[in-house]
């Protein structure tokens, strides 16, 4: 279960840069224009592997420019996330998109998606995978809920994570998709006190993800 590492990882990312300011990575990024908007006021952000639709306040893009910026932050943090600061290092291409709301939030936070992939034996059941990541979890998180569903006709798990990362509380909704022996795990996150309110945009917008 070492490759599940990766998924491990998508779920800690986010926090990195929850309150923090942005600029570089964001002014990066690049919005797609709106073509057949799912949903009034969206935009669809895609790499060369997927693409979703969320609200057009969001920008994103490819992650692998901006490693530095999220392993000084990680470095930060302690020793509980010395391994993950390894992983991303030697595997940077395994973060497929990043997006954030260009709009702050009441905890001074940023909600984002973060999409990561790995390939995994197809027979691995999808119940063992989320026990790989969650065995993984530092003691700052917390599962909330845990299940499994399906995403656009593929098999996924849905889990709701705590942290609770001084002096902030962030909220996390991860979806673990597979396809075949193709994983794609997308993070949504958001601080703690607005967590609720978005939860129905994160569900919206996993409904648009695709495989291409």
């Amino acid at each position: 279960m070492n490759r599940i590492k990766v998924l491990l990882i998508g779920t800690m990312i986010f926090f990195v840069t929850v309150g923090c300011s942005l600029p570089t990575i964001i002014n990066s990024f690049q919005k797609t224009d709106p073509t057949s908007t799912p949903i009034p006021g969206w935009i669809k952000l895609e790499s060369d592997e997927i693409e979703i639709w969320l609200p057009d306040s969001y920008v994103g893009g490819s992650l692998e420019d901006d490693i530095e910026v999220i392993v000084e932050r990680l470095k930060s943090l302690g020793s509980d996330f010395e391994a993950t600061i390894n992983y991303i290092e030697q595997n940077p291409s395994a973060f497929v998109l990043i997006a954030y709301d260009t709009k702050i939030g009441p905890q001074n936070t940023r909600s984002n998606l973060n999409v990561v992939t790995e390939k995994v034996l197809s027979v691995v059941s999808l119940d063992n995978i989320l026990d790989a990541v969650i065995s993984q979890f530092p003691p700052q998180f917390t599962v909330a809920e845990r299940s499994l569903v399906t995403i656009n006709g593929y098999q996924a798990g849905r889990m709701v994570i705590d942290a609770d990362l001084p002096p902030i509380a962030i909220k996390e909704l991860l979806y673990v998709i597979k396809d075949g022996s193709n994983i794609w795990a997308l993070t949504f996150t958001s601080g703690a006190e607005e967590f609720d309110r978005l939860l129905e945009t994160f569900e919206q917008s996993v409904l648009t993800f695709k495989i291409k």
